[in-house]
């Protein structure tokens, strides 16, 4: 019985960690389809993606033998923006780990997930690249 719970519980973990998942669309006068707002609500890092990008890149230090791979972190982000709770989901080498998850928890609060007119907290993966 506590299985299918479990099973429902990561199905709603993983769609609401990525957007891009699950979202409505919208046809645009062209006839192609766009993707427009997601169907639940995720977390989003002060200044948006290309915020977020910018500031991992600026923030992440050089590791030997990581550049262009990608650590996946998991953290929650807390009612009032915080983010806490950090997990390695899937890594490349414990130095890289331990970069990765040291700038997110130097990031800036976020904004959380504002469902039915109040914070909440949520789970949001993250992949951290190490472009150089």
């Amino acid at each position: 019985m506590m299985e299918w719970r479990l099973r429902i519980l990561l199905l709603i973990l993983l769609c609401a960690s990525s957007h891009h998942v699950l979202a409505q669309k919208n046809k645009d006068t062209s006839g192609r389809y766009t993707i427009v707002d997601p169907i639940f609500p995720v977390p989003e890092f002060p200044g948006g993606e290309a915020r977020l990008k910018k500031f991992i890149r600026s923030n992440l230090r050089q590791v030997s033998g990581a550049k262009g791979k990608k650590v996946f972190i998991s953290f929650t982000v807390e009612k009032d923006g915080r983010l806490t709770h950090f997990k390695v989901e899937r890594g490349v080498s414990d130095k890289a780990n331990q970069e990765a998850i040291r700038v997110m928890k130097s990031s800036p609060k976020w904004k959380p997930v504002i469902y039915n007119g109040h914070a909440e907290r949520s789970r949001f993966t993250l992949p951290v690249t190490f472009t150089r």
